[in-house]
């Protein structure tokens, strides 16, 4: 690979390797570069947001709750693949620590034209869709040949990078066409309700608050919102609270009880059975561990 190539694909995939205090694994060949985040309480991703030409799959290991992406934030699911199509703004909302992800960059023209073969639409990368088990072996596939270094076979390295490409972009097909037939009228009212909840999380909104901002009837606006951001209103707005519950435990000394006001809860019984379904843990058992793992 070309000096100048590694150097944009860097670029792609920062601040993972650029800026971040991170332990990240690096494999790449010709027209794919895959960087795996470790998980590790010292791993730190600062807050940032950039576009690049080349496409982009965000792949969590664990949740990654304020991907950033064209003008909305959204909570990052392990077990989903997140598509950036090529020019999109996209990145992290705040800096995250303790998580982990695979971030894979692909060649833009290599890609179109695998696009281009199964004759996929752009509007594809608007919607995450499941990981599925071969996308998994390809991907440890390739970074267990490339890791021979010296001796890696470069026509295995070149099945792989091929298999991995087509496999995201079956990936992509495989989203519903009613969903993509209906996105381009729904999306902007959708994204714009996303961003309302993760500003005024705290607030009593209920779903049919959320739809009347939309400007949709509460029963399409459901369905819409879950096609679109990948989980009901009512679920997305939960997450977003349990997600700067955990900020607030993470960061400052607050009760358990400020903390569950401060996050829209009205019953701290209620916060943490959710928080302890969501997490495994309660919340003073998940802030006695994040200190301990200082």
């Amino acid at each position: 690979m070309d000096a100048e190539r590694m150097k944009r694909y860097i670029s792609a995939h920062s601040p993972m390797i650029e800026k971040s205090q991170t332990r990240a694994e690096h494999c790449f060949f010709e027209n794919i570069s895959i960087v795996e985040l470790t998980r590790d309480p010292d791993n730190s991703v600062p807050a940032f947001c950039h576009s690049h030409d080349d496409y982009e799959f965000i792949i969590p290991k664990t949740p990654i709750p304020f991907l950033y992406y064209d003008g909305a934030v959204y909570y990052g699911e392990a077990g989903y693949v997140y598509p950036v199509y090529s020019g999109k703004e996209h990145g992290s909302k705040y800096s995250m620590k303790d998580v982990s992800h695979i971030n894979i960059v692909i060649d833009k023209e290599y890609f179109d034209e695998i696009l281009k073969y199964k004759d996929a639409d752009i509007d594809l990368f608007e919607q995450e869709f499941i990981l599925t088990e071969e996308l998994k072996l390809y991907i440890k596939a390739f970074n267990k040949e490339y890791k021979k270094d010296k001796n890696k076979d470069y026509l295995k390295m070149k099945y792989l990078t091929g298999l991995i490409s087509a496999e995201l972009a079956e990936g992509c097909i495989s989203v519903s066409g009613v969903t993509l037939q209906e996105a381009a009228a729904y999306r902007k009212g959708i994204y714009s309700v996303a961003d309302y909840i993760n500003k005024n999380f705290n607030e009593d909104i209920s779903v049919t608050d959320m739809a009347r901002l939309s400007g949709l009837s509460e029963s399409y606006f459901t369905r819409a919102f879950k096609k679109a951001i990948g989980c009901s209103p009512k679920r997305y707005l939960l997450k977003i609270r349990i997600s700067k519950a955990k900020l607030l435990l993470e960061n400052t000394d607050k009760l358990i009880s400020e903390i569950c006001l401060l996050c829209g809860f009205k019953k701290q019984n209620s916060f943490t059975t959710l928080f302890r379904t969501m997490n495994g843990i309660s919340p003073n058992e998940y802030r006695k561990k994040v200190k301990a793992d200082i």
